[in-house]
């Protein structure tokens, strides 16, 4: 089997579509991470690791 975990671009505005993709990656941590990022919440600049 491929063990190779997908990199996921997260691209667009810190709302519910971003969130609903987060939950699935963390959901499916062994196939998938995020490898880039153009989404920021201001004052929360963890906000794509954390999902708050």
């Amino acid at each position: 089997m491929n063990n190779i975990k997908k990199k996921i671009a997260i691209l667009g505005s810190t709302g519910s579509i971003v969130t609903q993709a987060l939950d699935v990656i963390k959901s499916h941590q062994d196939k998938f991470e995020v490898g880039k990022s153009l989404t920021h919440r201001i004052g929360c600049p963890d906000f794509l690791m954390t999902g708050k």
